[in-house]
């Protein structure tokens, strides 16, 4: 039990390591807004373009954040179409955004009122413009089913061979354990009561061997309910199984870096660990 449990705690430890190490070397949101506030505004345009190349990797609020400070630099400029599209991309991240009166004047305000009251599509001739879906960690609901019944985290992400073949073995090792225990029990008995001296070396061995298979299958049980959870908890759900989900994890724009102004198309499909993303000019 004790090896088990040791084994988990250092793949969370690993996992947890890596994480943090992936989370230090990414540019931060805030780092666009430090620059900003320090008037570092090709500085700023550069790291919110770097932060939105990795989109997936932070929350709808940051995203929102990012696009508004670049659209205000924008609007410095009087780069009034590339500020749309920041304002746009903004308001698809977070629709409850709203412009802070000491960030931007009220010309800005307006401007940015005006997008987000606009219902009506932008022409054909405006440039595209990113649109962000909002996903949905299905792992923290996972986990808590794959605590009560092992595998049923995994069906709930979509993962049913994986998780058929945990609440399989969790169901035979438990039923096995318990089985066991009952028989280990009677022969537990029969080796305290056994009185012939030639035979009480034979009771122990019956009783001592299944002593083991209890324990063994115990063992099993338990560890297959550990690594369930951790599955559940650590990995995300299929890709293809995303589309039949009411929660997608699918995200689809055009991308419009601040350092190359042609559009690019991007297809980003979140897997295990960092998203993979496919582009084409």
């Amino acid at each position: 039990m004790r090896r088990i449990l040791t084994i988990a705690l250092f793949i969370s430890t690993i996992f947890g390591t890596a994480d943090t190490v992936a989370q230090d070397v990414r540019p931060q949101p805030a780092d666009v807004r430090r620059l900003y506030e320090k008037l570092e505004f090709d500085a700023a345009l550069t790291t919110a373009d770097d932060v939105l190349k990795q989109a997936e990797a932070y929350s709808p609020e940051d995203i929102a954040g990012v696009h508004t400070i670049a659209a205000l630099i924008r609007m410095s400029r009087n780069e009034q179409e590339a500020a749309r599209i920041h304002f746009e991309s903004a308001l698809s991240a977070d629709p409850t955004l709203s412009l802070d009166p000491l960030l931007a004047s009220p010309k800005v305000i307006a401007f940015f009122n005006a997008i987000k009251e606009r219902a009506a599509p932008a022409s054909d001739e405006a440039a595209p413009t990113t649109r962000y879906l909002r996903v949905y960690d299905r792992r923290p609901s996972a986990a808590m089913r794959s605590m009560l019944l092992p595998g049923w985290g995994q069906m709930y992400k979509g993962h049913r061979t994986r998780g058929t073949v945990m609440m399989t073995v969790w169901g035979l090792t438990a039923a096995g354990t318990i089985t066991a225990h009952f028989v280990r029990a009677n022969r537990e008995d029969r080796y305290l009561s056994e009185t012939d001296p030639l035979r009480v070396a034979d009771r122990f061995s019956d009783f001592d061997r299944w002593h083991k298979v209890r324990n063994n299958l115990a063992l099993a049980a338990v560890a297959t309910w550990i690594v369930s959870y951790v599955d559940a908890l650590l990995f995300e759900s299929p890709a293809d199984h995303s589309h039949t989900r009411t929660r997608p994890r699918l995200r689809f724009g055009v991308d419009t870096s601040y350092l190359d102004p042609a559009p690019k198309v991007s297809l980003t499909v979140p897997l295990q660990g960092p998203a993979h993303g496919l582009h084409t000019p």
